[in-house]
């Protein structure tokens, strides 16, 4: 995954908070392949990812064309897919997920950035009008680190 910078998570728990977010949730990250289980064995899959990762070069992940999605229950904010990003993620998949099996469907990749989970339809609303303040009014880029 790709953390976010500090004070943009900052924000976001913020929102979180104020939203009534009270279940358990990754602070503010885009995933970059997406969730395993039944994995046999963690020895080496660390060094895997990091030997991955070493083959793409740093890139920055902009915002330009973002888009807020939501449903009952959860705000998600959608970015677009650029080549260095596909290519990272496609490298991933092809080599971590022979390791264990998937929790979702990979592709067609979509990046995107959880914001609220399972809260109630009141506190959507309150992320959603929160987030459209304080990240999409700015410019956060994101830059690789795994």
């Amino acid at each position: 995954m790709l953390p976010a910078h500090p004070d943009l998570t900052e924000k976001l728990l913020e929102i979180e908070r104020a939203a009534g977010q009270t279940i358990a949730k990754i602070p503010a990250h885009i995933t970059v392949k997406g969730t395993l289980y039944g994995i046999s064995s963690l020895d080496g899959m660390i060094e895997l990812i990091r030997t991955i990762a070493k083959r793409h070069q740093p890139f920055r992940l902009g915002v330009g064309d973002r888009e807020l999605l939501n449903s009952e229950h959860s705000v998600i904010l959608g970015f677009p897919v650029n080549t260095e990003i596909q290519a990272l993620h496609d490298d991933l998949v092809a080599n971590i997920a022979p390791l264990g099996k998937p929790a979702y469907y990979d592709d067609p990749y979509r990046v995107h950035m959880s914001i609220v989970n399972e809260v109630d339809p009141e506190g959507v609303q309150i992320a959603r009008d929160q987030i459209s303040r304080l990240i999409l009014a700015q410019d956060y880029s994101w830059v690789r680190s795994i």
